[in-house]
């Protein structure tokens, strides 16, 4: 059996991305608990990707994760969450609109 652990008491979620070596951001996963068998929850990852996990105060942990995955992205460098750089307000760059 596998023992989840959860790190950093009562209530606190933790915050995962991953990215490509683009610095896109290809998942994102918010989670209680975590197997301490594990680093992260995305298993193995392809040459060039990284996983952050986000501080406890990051102000980016207020987001959601759909919009992490869509709205930010990873400096591979710094490693470290930014937003994309949107055109006079409208969707970010390098992102299409979805229509219905």
């Amino acid at each position: 059996m596998i023992q989840a652990v959860k790190r950093g008491g009562r209530g606190v979620r933790r915050t995962f991305v991953r990215a490509n070596k683009q610095g896109d951001v290809v998942a994102t996963l918010r989670t209680d608990a975590l197997p301490e068998q594990l680093e992260h929850p995305f298993g193995e990852l392809a040459e060039g990707d990284l996983v952050l996990e986000l501080d406890p105060e990051d102000p980016a942990n207020d987001v959601p994760v759909v919009e992490l995955h869509h709205r930010w992205k990873v400096e591979p460098r710094r490693k470290r969450l930014v937003r994309r750089r949107t055109r006079a307000g409208k969707e970010p760059v390098g992102r299409s609109r979805t229509r219905r």
